[in-house]
């Protein structure tokens, strides 16, 4: 048998919570918490996605080669959607996904373990696997895969595709104009809330990042907002409009732009190969007001 025991495939273990690798990395509810730093490269996995309405489509292909052994892969790419939303807004926490496949079965070859993680979307070496997910509301989505061995503990990849924004725009109108590295949002007050103030926060779109780039509201000087972001890559910019709360200081979001506005800085880029121990986890925008 090539599963030790039922519901186990090759260290890759079956649960309603996620899958296990053989590195013991967790695929839990749509985030991955890394057993440790990488240590030896994988290539990235070459991802497509789309979606029809809230439905995404992904297609992940796993570049890496297989291994010669009866027990272990080499890696697998699991594919992963997390939304990205604007702190203080929205409730609850932010929208993440990957599959939680059940493997009930105990395969008998490396290649029937391998079609058994194919049908839940998720890539053994030199294949690709498809899968979709209904997100619960309208908004901005990262979608992408990330690669783990199972022969050299810590060893990952990711790869991913521009942001999807799903939805028709609502909430307060944000103009956005790039120039290399520079971002100008320009709000429009369209609330018709009497003292509200409105102005835009910027936030990098890279669920691989440990600490993405966000840039802070000036509620000071509101309205037209110019920063200059550290690297290339896809930015949400949100228009949002406070008024002043019931307590001293504090602020209230009477409306803001959904699905935020995603730009391109100046040509994209790809996910860090190695995401580190905060790899996937859900991704919010700045503070709240």
């Amino acid at each position: 048998m090539v599963g030790s025991k039922k519901g186990e495939i090759m260290g890759i273990r079956g649960r309603r919570l996620g899958i296990t690798l053989a590195v013991g990395a967790t695929v839990a509810g749509g985030g991955l918490v890394a057993a440790g730093e990488a240590d030896a490269a994988l290539s990235s996995p070459t991802v497509t996605a789309n979606n029809s309405g809230r439905t995404i489509n992904i297609t992940v292909t796993n570049p890496n080669p297989a291994v010669d052994s009866a027990e272990k892969f080499g890696s697998a790419c699991v594919p992963l959607v997390l939304e990205y939303r604007l702190a203080g807004v929205g409730g609850g926490e932010p929208f993440r996904w990957s599959p939680e496949p059940d493997i009930d079965a105990e395969p008998e070859s490396i290649e029937q373990a391998g079609e058994i993680l194919v049908s839940a979307g998720i890539a053994p070496p030199q294949r690709s696997a498809s899968s979709s997910v209904t997100v619960p509301s309208d908004g901005v989505y990262m979608v992408g895969a990330v690669c783990e061995s199972d022969v050299e503990p810590g060893a990952r990849s990711v790869g991913g595709v521009p942001p999807l924004a799903i939805g028709a725009q609502t909430g307060v109108p944000v103009n956005v104009s790039v120039q290399g590295r520079g971002i100008t949002a320009s709000v429009t007050n369209n609330t018709g809330v009497a003292g509200s103030v409105c102005t835009a926060a910027i936030g990098e779109l890279d669920f691989s990042r440990p600490d993405p780039y966000r840039s802070e509201p000036n509620w000071e000087d509101p309205g037209t907002v110019t920063v200059t972001v550290p690297r290339d890559g896809y930015y949400a910019v949100t228009g949002v409009c406070v008024t002043e709360g019931t307590q001293p200081g504090e602020l209230e979001v009477v409306s803001y732009t959904k699905p935020a506005k995603v730009v391109t800085v100046p040509g994209g880029a790809t996910p860090e190969a190695d995401c580190g121990m905060s790899l996937c986890l859900p991704v919010r925008g700045t503070p709240t007001p």
